[in-house]
């Protein structure tokens, strides 16, 4: 076990993977073991061998909140989204207050468009952690999506406060922003999402957008060659 531990932290992971395989054959009954290899099958996006050894770990000990959060993440990661909810509901029995399983269980249920559910969720978020700004981002675009425009502003100033350095807040609230038709706050907030983030080619698309319907079309053109300069397969760029 020690040997494969080193290996992780060495970033050899093929090398620590075989290290663990050898461990299960010398111990059968170490859950350790097992949410190693998951951990490891994860990192390499194989993500149902991730699933397969965390199942096992989980068997060996069910009560360790972290074999049961890395499951739900797995899980997600194959669209397996009922059993990653259920996964990080489990978390939640084990640990009321994981603030990480309620995150993962909100973007399950954004996923399946259960907005309200979601919502629920990222408020626990905000009740244990008060100073989350991803979470206050996250409440703001389920408003968004439902076209309740005033109170995704508020919850994405709250969000850009917390967080202000967070190009992807800022692109957001330029969305709000343009959805209350406040152009020019919203030009501001892409422009620092801009100076934040300026390899991100959405941040420079929705620059364009917002800039094309102003009809300022000069200066739309050259942010949609940004966009298309970090990312030439996005389309609505062209």
């Amino acid at each position: 076990f020690k040997k494969g531990k080193e290996l992780v932290e060495a970033n050899n992971l093929d090398m620590a993977l075989q290290a663990y395989r050898q461990a299960t054959l010398l111990d059968t009954k170490n859950p350790r073991i097992f949410s190693a290899i998951g951990y490891i099958q994860a990192q390499r996006k194989d993500f149902a061998r991730s699933v397969e050894a965390y199942k096992k770990a989980i068997a060996l000990d069910g009560k360790n909140a972290n074999f049961h959060y890395a499951l739900g993440y797995s899980l997600g990661n194959l669209g397996q989204n009922d059993q990653a909810a259920a996964a990080y509901q489990k978390v939640i029995e084990l640990e009321p207050k994981n603030v990480r399983a309620y995150e993962g269980l909100a973007v399950i249920y954004s996923r399946q468009q259960k907005y309200d559910e979601a919502f629920q969720n990222f408020q626990k978020v905000i009740e244990i952690n008060p100073k989350n700004g991803g979470a206050y981002n996250s409440i703001g675009l389920i408003h968004l999506k439902k076209n309740q425009v005033e109170p995704a502003a508020t919850n994405l100033k709250k969000a850009a406060t917390l967080s202000p350095k967070n190009g992807e807040i800022q692109m957001n609230l330029a969305l709000a922003y343009a959805a209350q038709g406040k152009t020019k706050e919203g030009l501001v907030a892409l422009d620092k999402a801009v100076k934040l983030d300026p390899r991100n080619p959405k941040v420079h698309l929705r620059t364009g957008q917002l800039l094309q319907s102003q009809g300022n079309n000069e200066r739309a053109l050259a942010a949609y060659k940004q966009a298309l300069q970090h990312d030439k397969n996005l389309g609505a760029a062209h």
